[in-house]
């Protein structure tokens, strides 16, 4: 995870096939390894062995989503059936955030509130924003709009989620 954070990609898939070694059926490893060969522009099948492990896992319908490179103008129906179960949106969501996949995570989540208005998603876009870039306006926006929403579950539990909201509770003590 920490070699993710750096974007050392080379570093990653050598831990990740050091792990692979020692535990070849963890959906975990094969996920990473998925997403490692995505940004290398790979075709490969460590998605579908992950799927093989773990085929109800939410992340790996994240990647698969993340995977198409294209913006459809419709919702995604790879994200259609996570949209009734918003913790596993939140989720995701904090899973491309602790990787420092900001990118993934901006994307992730825009087709999510496509999909299904969650707070705690727009908190974290703001929260990325604010780490990742000089965005304070857009920022601002996603706070504004997220304190704008009612209060529902999912409620914070996750240490990034924690974590993201304190900081933010910092730059908007007014929200």
């Amino acid at each position: 995870i920490q070699a993710f954070r750096r974007s050392d990609w080379e570093r990653a898939a050598a831990h990740l096939d050091d792990a692979l070694l020692v535990n070849a059926e963890d959906h975990f490893i094969w996920l990473l390894k998925a997403i490692l060969a995505r940004k290398a522009g790979e075709e490969t099948e460590d998605l579908l062995n992950a799927h093989y492990l773990a085929p109800l896992e939410p992340l790996l319908r994240m990647e698969s989503f993340l995977a198409q490179n294209h913006q459809a103008a419709e919702k995604s129906p790879l994200v259609a059936p996570l949209a009734e179960n918003p913790d596993a949106l939140v989720e995701c969501a904090c899973f491309l955030a602790e990787l420092g996949l900001f990118e993934d995570l901006s994307r992730w989540i825009d087709e999510c509130l496509r999909h299904r208005e969650v707070p705690m998603l727009r908190y974290l876009l703001a929260d990325a924003l604010f780490e990742r870039s000089e965005m304070p306006v857009d920022a601002a926006n996603q706070v504004q709009r997220a304190g704008q929403a009612p209060i529902n579950p999912p409620y914070p539990w996750r240490e990034r989620e924690v974590s993201a909201l304190r900081r933010l509770s910092e730059r908007f003590p007014q929200d």
